[in-house]
């Protein structure tokens, strides 16, 4: 069979990629993407469809909307008190922020696109999935990647709610199956619990059954204070409340500890 077989208009197939990708000019400007399909039929169906949703934004006036106009916008945001989340919680999207800028910058320039000149709605979501592939080939905890595209998808919500797109492509990408993509997280078992507590210093020790007694989160347990737990008196199944006052959705919780039984 022929390599030189031409191929329907708007479609190519990159040398180092299985994939058949989207090549289209409007408006002076060619847009690039992976159609994500080794089938050329499919391809064909998916690339007449977006060249048409391309070209309706196009009409709106979306894609002058660059994408890295609504990072700077978002990132500079988090720099405030009162954007309704904690400085912690800040701290870690910006870190976030950082590592999708860069690895977008990286997916673009392969792509022979300037992330400067990027519309907001050429953010897809394959160069969703293409940013976990990457942060997968960097062999980056699947925690972190989630952390990622926690923020990712708080980024795209922004862009989303200032009208310069109409659907956010996180969380289609998560819709999709990101479960499948991300392996899974394997639960330490007793034993090895057992043997880290075992040389952990001091009371640390005691941590590991300290949390499955409140069942509390380990970054909220950590920051537990002696005056937020009430009860010592009498330490016994019930009795004991712990106030969390630094938890994950920035308010207050109680947890009551509990005794585990056979």
């Amino acid at each position: 069979m022929s390599t030189n077989t031409k191929l329907p208009k708007n479609i190519y197939k990159p040398a180092n990629t299985k994939f058949y990708w989207l090549r289209v000019k409007i408006n002076g400007q060619t847009h690039r993407e992976s159609l994500r399909t080794t089938s050329l039929r499919v391809a064909e169906k998916r690339a007449k469809s977006r060249v048409g949703e391309l070209r309706g934004k196009e009409e709106a006036g979306e894609l002058e909307w660059k994408f890295s106009a609504g990072w700077v916008k978002f990132y500079e945001k988090l720099d405030q008190e009162g954007s309704g989340w904690s400085a912690e919680t800040r701290k870690r999207y910006q870190t976030s922020l950082r590592q999708i800028l860069r690895v977008l910058d990286h997916i673009f320039t392969d792509l022979d696109r300037d992330i400067s000149s990027v519309s907001a709605s050429e953010v897809s979501v394959s160069i969703v999935s293409e940013f976990v592939a990457r942060r997968q080939d960097e062999r980056v905890a699947v925690g972190t990647i989630n952390r990622d595209l926690t923020a990712f998808g708080q980024l795209m919500k922004a862009i989303k709610n200032d009208g310069w797109i109409k659907e956010n492509p996180v969380r289609v990408f998560e819709r999709q199956g990101m479960k499948e993509v991300l392996p899974d997280i394997v639960i330490p078992t007793d034993e090895a619990i057992a043997k880290l507590s075992a040389r952990a210093p001091g009371t640390l020790a005691h941590f590991p059954g300290f949390l499955c007694a409140t069942g509390g989160r380990v970054t909220e347990m950590a920051r537990l204070q002696w005056r937020d737990i009430a009860g010592l008196e009498k330490p016994v199944e019930g009795n004991v409340l712990a106030t969390l006052r630094f938890t994950k959705g920035g308010e207050s919780s109680n947890h009551r500890a509990h005794t585990g039984g056979d």
